[in-house]
């Protein structure tokens, strides 16, 4: 059975021990991420996280995040079920002026603890596209629209307008 994340943890420590999240966090409870999705998610998250300190004392956070949510796909404007991955790599730094490690993104604390919960969710809203779509081949969207404007050779849209205004002497 997966185990439940903790509400908060402490990177440094669970660096200094070299340790690794594994567990869910259940979809419903990651509001912002709900507001993005056609409807409520359902299922959970699946976390796999190591912590550890590299060769400059720097805290490092590493690992995946999974879960499948249900957006509109653009193309089709069908509702369609969307996996995500977001490979989580953060580097805790003290400040905005302190570099993280290559390869990670800066993660500054307020305090010494991180909440698992609104990490995981950020991330998952980080994977989401701006614009999803099926896999091509996959919908039955719409035939392409044709373009704007007048046909070649055709009358334009507003011969009749002028025709309305030369009859009435304007």
């Amino acid at each position: 059975m997966p185990t439940q994340m903790p509400a908060r943890v402490d990177p440094a420590r669970l660096a200094r021990a070299g340790a690794r999240l594994r567990g869910v966090i259940d979809l419903a409870s990651l509001e912002r991420l709900a507001g993005q999705c056609e409807a409520p998610p359902r299922g959970q998250a699946s976390i796999d996280i190591g912590f550890g300190i590299d060769g400059h004392g720097r805290t490092l956070i590493d690992g995946t995040v999974e879960a499948s949510v249900a957006v509109v796909c653009q193309r089709c404007l069908e509702v369609m079920g969307l996996p995500l991955r977001a490979a989580v790599r953060l580097c805790v730094v003290g400040g905005q002026d302190e570099a993280p490690a290559d390869g990670f993104e800066p993660l500054e604390l307020d305090d010494e603890t991180v909440a698992v919960q609104a990490l995981v969710e950020d991330e998952l809203l980080l994977a989401l596209p701006p614009a999803p779509v099926h896999p091509p081949g996959a919908c039955d969207a719409p035939a392409e629209a044709a373009p704007a404007g007048p046909e070649p050779g055709g009358a334009s849209p507003f011969a009749a307008l002028r025709e309305m205004m030369d009859e009435q002497g304007g």
